[in-house]
């Protein structure tokens, strides 16, 4: 397929007897095209040079083929003698052969012959010779393009049922080959996975026209049938170009593409809401507030073909689910898993009454689209949409008016709770409207009945009562309490469908006698054991410390609990002012020894009471348990350490 010269007819010369005879047609070539050229095979085998008979022609005539045009310098032997049969018949038409040595090599030659009496005089020319073209070069040069998409970008890497098109073709290009002509014969070819053997569909095969060499673009199809008859598996795809001298191309350069035609996911159905509709058809007909807050349920229908580690992702409106891989135990299931997406992928994608939900599988690296359903979400909720950090948190008052604590004193009786009429939105918005229902809840218990708002209660605070049942029945401790306010969605639904917007929680203080050590009665007084007859604290009792006994035999009270020994000196001269060097704060546990005699003891070190010299050693004992302290009376001794001669401390 190289560019071959075609040698011109040499023009006569003046004189020159190679004068045409108009008596004497233009030979054909047996085989030729239009384009010169001739089948290789031909080429190779000799050709036929094909001219009718004319007029004067006599029995023992000559006729000759002539290679270079009209004239004797080149004569095919030997001569072909008119016989007397060819005279007589006036359609004889006569068929020369022509030696393959003439056509060996690639190029062009001028094929004519020459007619001439039984002398060999007066030689005739046919009005014209004949142009033969040799073409032995194969297509494509040395290398030939791989295979793209129909776009002219790289081919796709894999194959799937929505890659063919309305007829089942998968098109590709052929792009930019070297000696591209017209009648090129293109036929595509896969070899399968693990094959090594290149499978040629011939009936695929695209010839190439003008407008193709124009462009050199060429679109090769590959029927759906043929690729299927291969299988799934990691085929390669390419092409074969043979000319029309018949001239053939090496194999192309190998596309790898990944066929997922039979053992792929299908008859995939849309998935299924249940807080929308179930698969039955049946439900309330729209996901809520409260649905997302849950986490809303997607369940993937039983599908054809479903196998282990098949991806499933779920597309809410636009946002995400974390990839799902089945397990051997889900592709026996119907549905074959559901999917729970969290309370923020259902908020990204916000309120829609028509949001498209669906989901793709992915096996092997191809995704696989489920139809799409539509889901009628309303996200609508007070303080939306982040009710949390949106409304703000309540307070909570008892009887003695302390902001979030509720005291001993009021444990037991009645509380308030202030709700905020507006939020933290800028501007601030109304936090609940006429005809919603506010329910306290403590420590997540509700605080029942809700009471539902009037129109005179919307824009301004609302004081609820927390009945004192509530508050006991949790106890003491740090309590988390807020509220919630419900709100019937639009348009009415049957059953009806309400958007709960829950605050951030506050957490209250409740203090209570109940379960505190000795029930929050005050505990007995320690007792100093080492004093002399007067109760004072001397020289000789100080000399290791001054031990303190501590009972211990109280309610609530067991080994392991805290116990905490408080002691400050106070001047002898001025009882009320203390020697803060003096103090002395110590806890230990106390223990099964100490349980088994009522009382713990513990010493204050001399060296506390050797800083207060000569005063007033008050001392209390406290004892916590898990639900608080409770904390003694106090108990009062004389320390005397000062020497009675000179009033200095000796120890």
């Amino acid at each position: 397929m190289g560019n071959l010269n075609i040698s011109s007819v040499a023009k006569p010369r003046a004189g020159d007897a190679r004068i045409p005879d108009p008596l004497l047609l233009k030979p054909t070539i047996d085989g030729q095209f239009t384009s010169k050229k001739v089948p290789v095979a031909l080429a190779d085998s000799g050709l036929s040079v094909r001219f009718p008979r004319w007029e004067g022609l006599s029995a023992g005539h000559k006729i000759y083929l002539t290679v270079g045009g009209n004239t004797t310098a080149n004569l095919v032997q030997p001569a072909y003698v008119v016989t007397a049969a060819d005279v007589a018949d006036p359609d004889k038409v006569f068929v020369l052969p022509l030696p393959a040595s003439y056509t060996v090599a690639e190029g062009s030659i001028i094929v004519s012959y020459m007619g001439l009496t039984k002398t060999n005089s007066n030689p005739k020319w046919p009005v014209a010779p004949q142009t033969v073209i040799v073409d032995r070069t194969a297509p494509g040069g040395e290398v030939l393009p791989i295979l793209l998409n129909p776009d002219a970008t790289q081919i796709i890497r894999s194959l799937t049922e929505s890659t063919f098109d309305p007829n089942g073709k998968f098109e590709t290009l052929v792009a930019d080959y070297d000696g591209i002509e017209v009648n090129d014969r293109i036929v595509p070819f896969i070899i399968p996975e693990r094959s090594g053997t290149p499978i040629f569909f011939n009936a695929s095969a695209e010839i190439v026209d003008d407008d193709e060499v124009h462009t050199n673009r060429i679109r090769l199809f590959f029927d759906r049938a043929d690729i299927i008859a291969q299988g799934d598996g990691l085929h390669e795809f390419g092409y074969q170009i043979t000319d029309e001298a018949g001239n053939v191309s090496g194999l192309s350069p190998l596309a790898r593409i990944q066929v997922l035609l039979l053992d792929v996911p299908s008859a995939l159905l849309a998935p299924v809401v249940p807080d929308f509709l179930d698969s039955a058809g049946l439900g309330d007909g729209v996901v809520n507030y409260d649905d997302a807050m849950a986490g809303v349920e997607v369940e993937i229908p039983a599908y054809a073909t479903s196998a282990e580690n098949d991806i499933i992702v779920i597309n809410w409106g636009g946002q995400l689910s974390t990839p799902y891989p089945l397990t051997a135990a889900d592709v026996a299931n119907d549905p074959v898993t559901t999917i729970i997406l969290s309370a923020a992928l259902v908020k990204l994608a916000n309120s829609n009454p028509a949001l498209p939900v669906f989901y793709t599988v992915t096996r092997s690296g191809s995704p696989y689209t489920s139809p799409t359903l539509s889901v009628n979400v309303d996200l609508s909720v007070p303080g939306g949409p982040d009710p949390e950090r949106l409304l703000k948190p309540l307070t909570v008052v008892g009887p003695d008016a302390q902001v979030d604590v509720i005291t001993e004193d009021d444990y037991g009786q009645n509380a308030s709770a202030t709700i905020p009429a507006f939020t933290n939105d800028v501007p601030p918005k109304n936090s609940f409207l006429s005809g919603d229902e506010v329910t306290i809840i403590w420590d997540g218990v509700p605080v029942l009945p809700p009471y539902q708002v009037q129109t005179v209660d919307v824009s301004r605070n609302l004081l609820l009562p927390i009945p004192a049942n509530y508050i006991t029945d949790k106890g003491a401790g740090f309590k988390p309490v807020t509220y919630s306010i419900v709100r019937e969605l639009l348009p009415p639904y049957n059953p009806p469908q309400y958007g709960t917007g829950t605050a951030g929680i506050k957490s209250v203080e409740v203090r209570s006698r109940d379960g505190l050590p000795n029930d929050g009665q005050p505990l007995t007084a320690p007792t100093y054991t080492s004093v002399n007859e007067f109760g004072v604290i001397d020289i000789e009792a100080a000399v290791n410390g001054a031990p303190v006994q501590c009972p211990i035999g109280y309610s609530n009270v067991s080994p392991g609990n805290d116990i905490m020994l408080k002691f400050m000196g106070y001047d002898f001269d001025s009882p009320t002012t203390p020697i803060l060097p003096s103090q002395f704060d110590v806890t230990t546990q106390i223990t099964d020894i100490d349980a088994g005699r009522g009382y713990a003891v513990i010493t204050i070190p001399r060296e506390k009471l050797r800083m207060l010299c000569v005063g007033y050693g008050r001392v209390t004992y406290l004892i916590r348990n898990d639900k608080g302290p409770t904390e003694s009376l106090q108990t009062e001794a004389v320390v005397d350490l000062s020497d009675p001669t000179n009033g200095m401390c000796l120890v």
